[in-house]
């Protein structure tokens, strides 16, 4: 997904503007097959060498792997690769653990950048001149982007499309891709629901249980810690250690996320869905929305439930390659 996921934003983009504003071709560091964790091969349609005597791409795009990289191997001669003709590329993005191909060239030196969740530490540890930025889904730091975990990478794409071709042209492909909508860089890398997860204390699951039924109550600390049988200050502790996140971040956002799927499933009004989910009055949901997504509810859901689409005239597109 790493490279089918931000290749299949490039191409609708094209088919939305019916231009081929992207030229896309996967390269690698020798013209052959490579096969994915997941055991799928992907055929370079030429290698690194080849694509530069054709010509450097606008912008390369490199996928995840081995977060180590040996001497003597493939991602070591792409590494060396990126370090001479970087200066070349107009951009070049990561995704998930290619973010240390870029930090093995030195093209993160300086600057803000980030990986996938389960790297992060290690990313700073083994390049202390990154600036690494945790829980967000992409960083875009002047001509280098990196982003997190699979999905993300996506999220990265579509924010190159509406850079280059406008929002209206993102919108068109997220909406093609089944997308609720193209999500901001400095998002979490978790949802609330999938952060509950990750506990195995079956206190904490049964309260989050409680807490997505009982979304329009008083949700206090007391009240909460009462349904746990705990004191709210070792509560409030222990929910925050085991779950990464304190317990008001975590009813806020489950509030958000049903207000979110009411706006998108729903007609009732915005001062409605306020009340359903217990944000109080429709001016703290409105707040809530803005910090979130960048927008207000009545504009999520315009943006949502758009079925008729402007569409920009073609401009002049760039070649846009991914290195496996």
């Amino acid at each position: 997904m790493d490279i089918t996921g931000p290749f299949d934003v490039f191409r609708r983009a094209n088919e939305v503007t019916e231009s081929e504003y992207y030229d896309l071709r996967v390269v690698g560091a020798r013209h052959r097959s490579v096969e994915t964790f997941s055991g799928l091969g992907f055929m370079a349609q030429a290698s690194l060498d080849e694509a530069a005597c054709e010509g450097l791409p606008h912008t390369l795009v490199v996928s995840g792997g081995n977060p180590d990289v040996p001497a003597g191997s493939d991602d070591a001669y792409l590494a060396n690769w990126l370090r001479e003709q970087s200066s070349r590329i107009h951009q070049v993005c990561s995704v998930c653990s290619g973010a240390f191909l870029l930090g093995e060239a030195g093209l993160l030196d300086g600057r803000r950048a980030t990986t996938h969740w389960s790297l992060l530490a290690l990313l700073q540890q083994r390049f202390p001149k990154v600036s690494v930025v945790d829980d967000v889904l992409f960083v875009g730091d002047d001509k280098v982007w990196t982003s997190a975990g699979v999905t993300s990478g996506i999220d990265m794409a579509l924010a190159m499309v509406e850079r280059d071709l406008g929002y209206q042209v993102s919108l068109a492909v997220a909406r093609f891709l089944v997308l609720f909508l193209r999500r901001s860089g400095n998002q979490r890398q978790f949802s609330a629901p999938l952060a509950g997860q990750r506990t195995e204390r079956r206190n904490l699951r049964e309260l989050q249980v409680y807490i997505a039924s009982h979304l329009n109550d008083d949700l206090t600390i007391d009240r909460l810690a009462s349904v746990c049988k705990m004191s709210p200050r070792n509560l409030s502790r222990v929910f925050k250690n085991e779950l990464g996140l304190g317990l008001g971040e975590f009813v806020r956002a489950v509030r958000l996320d049903e207000a979110r799927r009411l706006l998108e499933s729903t007609d009732l009004g915005v001062s409605q869905i306020a009340v359903k989910v217990g944000s109080g009055d429709e001016s703290t949901l409105r707040r809530w929305f803005a910090d979130r997504y960048g927008v207000s509810p009545t504009q999520y859901r315009e943006r949502f439930q758009a079925s008729s689409l402007w569409m920009p005239s073609p401009q002049r597109g760039g070649e846009s390659q991914v290195a496996d």
